[in-house]
């Protein structure tokens, strides 16, 4: 519900597909564009979100980057650039980005789910539990906004892996329980559930399966 799919390619049964191949799929056919192609706006957006995705931050953040400088910016744009600047551990640079994000009306769920990613991100584990406590709180039956959560959550997790498997693991054990959540109050799209690159940590929890 916050951020674009990709055609996904069919895993074989009982199998679920790393939803990372289709961003590495998609860098080939961008990497072939003429100069004046790639130049394109939504050519420079989609090429900045695979490299995002795929641990390619200098790179992603120079796409971003141009992008603010050409004035083509999108909530999208806002959104990965403020992530990319938290990992690449530019705190002050983050935060503003992240308050420009913020004045652009986004859904309330939507904006909370950045910015929970954010603070994990800079290793604000308390912030994020806080603001995701607070999310939950503020729409205890809303299947989108648990939905966001759990994504949260799982990204959370992802953030402080290696610095915390404590806390990441509470965070993974939140997000299969916002989802399920999610799923109990009318979230019905199983396709999103298998490919959303958010939800890419849970693929190994074996409770994951289940609420497919």
């Amino acid at each position: 519900v916050h951020q674009p799919q990709w055609d996904a390619a069919v895993a074989p049964a009982g199998k679920l597909a790393d939803p990372l191949d289709a961003y590495r799929e998609q860098m080939a056919p961008i990497a072939a564009l003429p100069a004046a192609q790639l130049d394109q706006p939504q050519t420079r957006l989609l090429r900045a979100q695979a490299q995002y995705h795929l641990g390619q931050l200098e790179p992603a953040l120079a796409d971003l980057d141009f992008l603010v400088e050409k004035q083509a910016v999108s909530t999208a744009v806002l959104q990965y650039r403020a992530w990319t600047l938290a990992r690449l551990g530019k705190v002050d640079e983050a935060r503003a980005a992240l308050a420009t994000y913020s004045e652009q009306g986004n859904d309330p769920s939507t904006r909370s789910y950045v910015q929970i990613v954010l603070a994990a991100w800079l290793g604000k584990l308390d912030e994020a539990t806080q603001q995701l406590d607070a999310l939950v709180t503020a729409s205890p039956q809303k299947a989108d906004a648990l939905y966001n959560a759990a994504c949260a959550a799982a990204l959370a997790s992802q953030a402080c892996a290696q610095s915390d498997a404590a806390r990441s693991q509470q965070f993974t054990d939140r997000a299969i329980e916002l989802l399920a959540a999610a799923i109990t109050h009318g979230y019905d799209d199983a396709q999103q559930l298998r490919t959303d690159i958010d939800l890419a940590r849970l693929h190994s929890d074996p409770r994951f399966p289940a609420l497919l």
